[in-house]
């Protein structure tokens, strides 16, 4: 087995040095930040949504995200993340958030598939979130 440790990104070839090129670790860095800055843009979106609606900021230990989601129902959270929205946010957090974090790098495996996952969803989410609620705080206020 092969080690190669480039930045936060440890990439494990598995004997399978071939597909190991300065573009191939170039996009397995490319999604591991990629990873970081969806995660942290949600934590910090869910967040500012509970200090806006409920002017408080609890800190869950387990299942952050879902019990933020689910204590913002009542204040109009489907409206700026839609209900599919929140679940593939969810998702993203079980499947790829959780295993980055604790070293079980769901984005090294992509080395073994024939299609890797570059977040746009994700992304577009956040992008649509945020415009949707700065038009339901900011713009009324102007």
């Amino acid at each position: 087995m092969h080690y190669f440790y480039l930045g936060v990104t440890l990439i494990v070839g598995n004997d399978e040095v071939e597909k190991l090129n300065p573009a191939t670790i170039s996009l397995l860095r490319n999604s591991h930040y990629r990873v970081y800055l969806i995660s942290a843009l949600t934590e910090s979106l869910l967040d500012c949504m509970q200090l806006i609606f409920l002017q408080t900021i609890k800190d869950y230990k387990k299942n952050k995200w879902g019990n933020i989601m689910e204590q913002l129902k009542s204040h109009g959270i489907d409206s700026i993340i839609f209900p599919e929205e929140q679940q593939k946010l969810l998702t993203f957090k079980d499947s790829y958030r959780t295993s980055e974090l604790h070293k079980f790098s769901k984005v090294r495996s992509f080395m073994s598939k024939d299609q890797w996952d570059h977040f746009q969803e994700e992304e577009d989410i956040l992008a649509n979130a945020l415009e949707r609620l700065y038009l339901k705080i900011v713009l009324p206020a102007i």
